[in-house]
């Protein structure tokens, strides 16, 4: 009876999981125009690395910071939390103990670029051109105990594409994954309003 009852909580939980990041998607697939908060990259970085620290320390994973400099976008500052919580979050999901994890911000040709890096299990070369596609679940082996729903990559696609960004990932099987997040900075935003003479 208790095992039953303790299935049925985790099936509620993953229920859950599902419908908060369909409302996620929904908020964003319907919005006309982001917000224009200036946001310090490196500061939503640090926050989010401290939120998952403890998951990281208690499945025995090393995660660092590599030294950032302050990075500035224009943008939604709530998404944009979101977007760096789930790709830390997906890091820690699929590295196994004794593990590393590195994230990493610099500012390069205009474009902020946001690069996590993980020693986990990695993706089979076939999927990767899927991963970001909503309820895409690669295999048992990244899906098995750990209650993945298919749509945390598919959400920070789709942030990373209403802040006029882009997202790509290098990984093989059994050997981790980098993922890198290039978003407009705010000093290139700067030149393309000079460009076309609204600034």
């Amino acid at each position: 009876m208790r095992e039953t009852l303790k299935s049925s909580l985790e099936e509620i939980d993953k229920m859950n999981a599902i419908v908060k990041s369909l409302l996620d998607l929904a908020r964003i697939d319907s919005r006309i125009k982001l917000p224009q908060d200036k946001i310090r990259l490196d500061e939503i970085i640090e926050e989010r690395f401290n939120q998952t620290m403890p998951l990281a320390r208690y499945k025995g994973v090393d995660m660092k910071v590599r030294k950032s400099e302050k990075v500035v976008v224009i943008g939604d500052i709530l998404r944009i939390g979101q977007l760096i919580f789930n790709l830390i979050d997906n890091a820690i999901k699929y590295t196994v103990k004794g593990g590393r994890i590195e994230i990493a911000l610099e500012q390069e040709d205009g474009w902020a670029i946001i690069t996590v890096l993980d020693t986990g299990i990695g993706i089979a070369k076939e999927d990767i051109p899927y991963i970001f596609d909503r309820f895409y679940r690669v295999d048992k082996a990244r899906t098995s105990g750990e209650g993945g729903v298919g749509l945390g990559l598919s959400i920070c696609k789709e942030i990373v594409d209403a802040h006029e960004g882009r997202i790509e990932v290098k990984s093989e099987a059994g050997k981790g994954s980098i993922f890198m997040v290039y978003l407009p900075a705010a000093t290139r935003i700067g030149e393309l309003l000079n460009e076309i003479g609204f600034a």
